[in-house]
């Protein structure tokens, strides 16, 4: 029975730390119209998808064009959020502002009218496929949250792929660090009470995530 105990907490062990993977807020590899569901367009913007990736062609220098992508709030609340995009473009305008461009911007806002705002710079003219990504501290409560895509003050194609958002935080990796504790001084082995104590710590810690 102790080795058996020992393999599902090793086991565990191994798989914690993909758990924290489930708990993603946002992943979507803008291939297909399936990933469009929750885009918010506005009137007359042209955008299709290409090659497995967003497209986005603006002609005309255009001061705001944008998709939104609402995400889940109580997901997001009272997290530290890193986001990620796979971004290429070709003859993109420079923007007069270097937060303005092609856009890949978080805007929040909480119950209180408080309006948060990041994002990533991003590259102008003709470039290959890069990562670009931005982290984003929120608060415990958000009225909503919305991930941006596409141009204000520039124009130009840009091409969007693989947008991610992952809470950054340690949580799972400690409840690991508890459960070997508890097994290299053999106080689970054997004893329900220690059972019971492993699998509270691990539920714990994972529910932060």
């Amino acid at each position: 029975m102790n080795r058996l105990l020992q393999m599902f907490f090793r086991f565990f062990l191994l798989v914690s730390p993909l758990l924290s993977l489930a708990q993603d807020v946002y992943f979507n590899p803008l291939r297909n119209t399936h990933d469009s569901a929750d885009f918010q367009v506005p009137a007359g913007m042209i955008w299709s998808f290409e090659k497995n990736a967003l497209k986005i062609p603006l002609k005309n220098h255009a001061n705001v064009q944008v998709i939104r992508i609402p995400l889940d709030v109580k997901k997001a609340e009272g997290k530290k959020l890193r986001f990620s995009v796979e971004v290429k473009g070709t003859d993109v305008l420079p923007a007069r502002n270097e937060w303005n461009g092609i856009k890949f911007t978080l805007f929040a806002a909480t119950p209180e009218g408080k309006e948060i705002w990041r994002g990533a710079k991003m590259p102008s003219g003709t470039f290959a496929w890069t990562e670009k990504s931005f982290v984003a501290d929120l608060p415990e409560k958000l009225e909503k949250a919305d991930l941006i895509l596409g141009f204000q003050d520039s124009c130009g194609t840009v091409f969007y792929r693989n947008v991610s958002v992952k809470p950054l935080n340690s949580q799972v990796d400690l409840s690991g660090v508890i459960a070997n504790w508890l097994l290299s001084r053999r106080i689970v082995q054997g004893k329900p009470w220690g059972i019971i104590l492993f699998f509270l710590l691990a539920v714990y810690f994972i529910s932060l995530v």
